[in-house]
């Protein structure tokens, strides 16, 4: 009887670790860069939810009570350190076992993503040791998809000779502008914190284009590249914001392509295609913002 007793009980252990090992990771992200960071990573692994909408600014969100349910069941709480209203929220779910991973820093260059995908690696690595070789491999492959779009970005700057094309550039985006090669001569914050006499000083600037961050809003943007002719270049910091853009490397090939196409269409016919260009711009801010009010009444 003492042998079945210890075979039944060994049968319900192992039954039990298999169970652990099967279990997803639950993840909670408060933006749809860490979202794809730790889908890409975790895979099959894990179970991954992003609280803020990819259009907006993290800043500004509003919580609701869906979000309070999702991180009283997570694991991880992976943040940037720019969201006021997440600890009250870890707070209210009520989830005491719960870590919060603080991951600060910039993603818009490839070196400083490729941090930030280490850093998420380990997260889940911690939270699930028995698939650390399974996450390290995701990881591999991320990195590397990393490194090739950045090559071919860098290539096609060469190419194009951006560093000597003057811009002014939204700050939230002036790493990677400066990282790809253009020659920025003014940056700007966001909208609502630029005074009258800053823009006076803006539209004394000479630059071909006026880079934009489309959840700051891009009707300053749109003013200061209308009073200096200048193109006005809408780029996206989130991944999901407009199509086209679901993980990192595709969301800086898109918005190098925006930058590049706005040079191209300078050098090819001046006059005619900067119209054409301007009417595009707003066209995309549109359909960005449809996008937005369309997820909001969904919800």
């Amino acid at each position: 009887m003492k042998k079945i007793g210890s075979i039944l009980l060994a049968i319900v252990l192992f039954s039990m670790v298999s169970i652990n090992a099967d279990e997803k990771v639950k993840v909670v992200c408060t933006t749809t860069i860490l979202e794809k960071f730790a889908e890409e990573v975790g895979g099959e692994k894990v179970e991954v939810i992003s609280l803020v909408q990819p259009g907006v600014c993290p800043a500004h969100f509003d919580i609701k009570p869906s979000n309070v349910y999702d991180v009283s069941e997570a694991s991880l709480v992976l943040c940037h350190g720019f969201e006021p209203w997440l600890d009250g929220l870890i707070s209210s779910s009520g989830n005491k076992d719960v870590k919060k991973v603080l991951l600060k820093g910039s993603w818009s260059t490839p070196d400083s993503a490729i941090q930030m995908v280490e850093k998420i690696k380990d997260a889940l690595s911690e939270a699930s040791p028995e698939n650390a070789e399974y996450f390290n491999e995701n990881a591999d492959k991320t990195i590397e998809e990393i490194r090739e779009t950045a090559e071919s970005i860098k290539k096609e700057a060469d190419t194009l000779d951006v560093k000597n094309i003057d811009v002014i550039c939204m700050k939230w985006q002036k790493e990677f502008v400066e990282w790809i090669g253009f020659n920025i001569v003014a940056t700007y914050g966001p909208p609502e914190n630029v005074s009258m006499k800053e823009i006076n000083e803006l539209t004394k600037k000479k630059a071909l284009l006026v880079i934009d961050n489309l959840q700051s809003g891009t009707k300053l943007g749109s003013q200061i590249a209308s009073e200096i002719g200048a193109y006005h270049v809408i780029l996206t910091n989130f991944p999901d914001a407009v199509p086209g853009t679901g993980t990192l490397s595709e969301m800086m090939k898109y918005n190098a392509d925006q930058l590049f196409n706005a040079v191209k269409a300078e050098r090819e016919t001046p006059e005619e295609t900067s119209d054409t260009y301007k009417i595009t711009s707003v066209i995309l801010a549109a359909l960005c913002i449809g996008i937005i009010v369309l997820y909001f009444r969904k919800r």
